[in-house]
């Protein structure tokens, strides 16, 4: 709808204007009037219009004055000139202060009126065109900008753009701080690339709306999963409080990421300090700090008192330890092997591997030497589990120790559990997989999580469900949420997209692709039908 107000000193005049027709048919509200140019001033200022219908003599302040007034004071809605015989200097005085168009009192008509609110419509659409094309451009400007000074030197030109720059930065205090988003592997297994890109757009268009309003620095992303905020504090002079105010605005940020987009992230704050020149170091320790979501565990805010925590300096792991295990695979209770993973957990954190790279490195020199071993006494772990796998792309998935820890522990127990119990331990296992799946499956929850539950691998329980079920583990999934689907679609009147949040599905799109491959139908149309057949039920 577009707001159009009236300005005329005739009560007649305004009132013939809005009894033209029926305007809100077409669009348009006339949903302000003034008697004259002060007035209509008064209430420009308080209330947004997008067409002001203005006559140009009045007693007080003319259409003119009004005006000129409105160009001073930046106020940008279509104007319109009501005009007599007797007006036309000024008309021609109006055009040249961005009046659009006039119309003779005597000759106004509905559909002159229409002719000319449809010129300021697009008017207006095409003003919106250019300033959304403004602000890219300028976004993408200060994006460059920001990128130029977190990863290159800053030369004497790059200070010199930042100063021409309207980034919401000073050189005193500044800080970095890097936000990652926690398993983003995840997110690309489970939504295509247009999910993503969308997801991507909404969460720019939040953090944008972040920095608006704290105006204390300027926010870029790098990459899908990461977004480095550079803040500046110009009129602090307390270290404590600065770190209070950022302790603040990323914790707010952090929740606003789980609100709308039920997603986790882990931030890594940089020290403070003064000058551009600095950026690029501060970013280095920012990101480094985000990286100990390794040590401390995903969703935290990581900052100074972490980083001193941390001692880079270890000695060789104890390789005896992994012998131990091994030989308790087959020779000792299942009570000695936990005891004996434990200690190795223990021994793991000890190390202190500060970020991803190490710690699969770590595990696949740990995954080789287990192997080797098991060969040693004879067992094969591709005879034991009847398929490849790839510890390597498993342990890549994690982002924390106690996530590689909790697989390593749950690949040892497996292989446990098949030298020593066979069969009765698999039909035990899936029981259990299927009990939480039947009890949280309208939940966002994955193989991952259930094979977290049952203490076994992902691989293992996958071919578990492929053998034992006949199908696997994300279609038994989808066809239980389906299910259920079709029967909330068929006893309520739950919009289709409540119906997909119940059943697990925050993404209605997503929701509707897995409704129709499973029922060849989309979830309007099974609705549809079911209500037609219901109805000529009732019929006979």
């Amino acid at each position: 709808m577009f707001h159009i107000l009236l300005v005329d000193d005739e009560p007649l005049v305004r009132l013939k204007m809005k009894a033209l027709t029926d305007w809100e048919r077409h669009g348009y509200e006339i949903t302000g009037e003034a008697s004259d140019g002060t007035e209509a001033l008064k209430i420009l200022e308080q209330k947004e219009f997008d067409i002001v219908l203005v006559d140009i003599s009045m007693p007080g302040m003319d259409g003119i004055t009004l005006i000129r007034e409105m160009k001073e004071k930046n106020l940008e809605p279509q104007i319109l000139m009501l005009s007599a015989y007797n007006d036309f200097h000024f008309v021609r005085e109006a055009f040249t202060l961005g009046a659009i168009d006039y119309v003779m009192k005597n000759e106004v008509s509905v559909e002159k009126m229409l002719n000319l609110f449809q010129k300021c419509k697009e008017n207006l659409k095409n003003r919106a065109v250019q300033k959304e094309r403004q602000h890219i451009s300028y976004r993408v400007e200060q994006a460059q900008l920001m990128e130029e000074l977190l990863l290159k030197e800053v030369t004497i030109d790059l200070k010199e753009r930042m100063k021409a720059s309207k980034l919401k930065l000073s050189e005193k205090n500044l800080v970095v701080a890097c936000i990652l988003i926690d398993h983003y592997q995840l997110l690309e297994e489970r939504h295509d690339e247009v999910v993503l890109l969308n997801m991507q757009k909404r969460i720019s268009t939040m953090l944008e709306q972040k920095t608006q309003e704290y105006q204390l620095g300027e926010i870029v992303s790098l990459n899908p999963k990461s977004f480095v905020y550079l803040m500046s504090f110009p009129k602090e002079v307390s270290q404590q409080a600065i770190q209070y105010k950022i302790q603040s605005i990323l914790t707010n940020i952090s929740c606003c990421f789980r609100q709308y987009f039920n997603l986790s992230v882990s931030c890594g704050v940089s020290s403070v300090t003064d000058g551009f020149h600095h950026v690029k170091k501060l970013y280095a320790q920012a990101l480094e700090t985000a990286q100990l979501r390794m040590v401390y565990g995903t969703g935290r805010i990581l900052g100074e008192n972490e980083r001193t925590q941390i001692s880079k300096d270890y000695d060789e792991f104890d390789r005896a330890l992994l012998h131990d295990i091994v030989v308790s695979l087959s020779e000792d209770t299942k009570e000695k092997l936990k005891e004996l993973l434990l200690e190795f957990e223990k021994r793991v954190k000890e190390l202190c591997l500060l970020s991803t790279a190490k710690a699969v490195s770590f595990y696949s020199g740990i995954m080789y030497e287990l192997v080797s071993e098991l060969g040693q006494k004879g067992i094969k772990i591709s005879e034991l589990f009847e398929e490849k796998i790839d510890f390597y792309k498993e342990l890549s998935a994690f982002e924390t120790l106690d996530e590689m820890n909790q697989w390593f522990r749950s690949l040892v127990q497996d292989i446990y559990d098949r030298l020593n119990q066979g069969k009765t331990t698999q039909n035990y296992k899936l029981k259990n997989a299927m009990k939480y799946i039947n009890k949280h499956y309208t939940e966002g929850i994955s193989l991952r999580q259930v094979s977290d539950y049952c203490e076994v691998s992902e691989s293992y329980l996958s071919r578990l469900f492929t053998e034992q079920i006949g199908e696997s583990f994300i279609n038994y999934l989808t066809g239980l949420r389906i299910k259920l689907a079709k029967k909330l679609m068929e006893e309520t009147n739950e919009p289709i997209g409540d119906i997909g949040k119940h059943v697990g599905y925050e993404n209605q799109e997503h929701f509707s692709r897995m409704f129709k491959k499973i029922t060849g139908k989309s979830p309007s149309s099974f609705r549809n039908e079911f209500m037609n057949v219901h109805e000529n039920e009732k019929k006979f």
